[in-house]
C-alpha cells in the first residue's frame, strides 16, 4: 500500500505533469499558427511576385514588338525617296 505522502507527491507530480504538456500544447499551438502566417504571407508574396514578373514580361515582349516596329519604319522612311523617283 501507498503511504498518504507517497500519494501526496504522487499528486502533486501528476498535477506538474499535467500544467507542463498543457504548457507545451499551447507553445505548439502557438507556433504552428504562426508558420500558417507565414505560409498565408509567403503564398501571397509569390502570387504578387508573378504577377510583377507576367507585367514585366508583357512589357518587355511590347517593348521589342515596339523596336521592331521602328525599325521598319526606318527603312520605310529610307526606301521611300527610291520609291517616289
Amino acid at each position: 500500500m501507498l503511504s498518504d505522502s507517497d500519494i501526496d507527491s504522487l499528486t502533486n507530480h501528476l498535477g506538474a505533469l499535467s500544467k507542463e504538456n498543457q504548457k507545451h500544447h499551447e507553445t505548439l499551438q502557438d507556433v504552428l499558427e504562426q508558420f500558417k502566417r507565414i505560409l498565408d504571407d509567403y503564398s501571397s508574396l509569390k502570387s504578387d511576385y508573378e504577377e510583377v514578373k507576367e507585367g514585366r514580361e508583357k512589357y518587355k515582349r511590347q517593348a521589342r514588338g515596339q523596336v521592331r516596329s521602328s525599325q521598319v519604319f526606318g527603312r520605310l522612311m529610307r526606301e521611300m525617296p527610291r520609291l517616289t523617283t
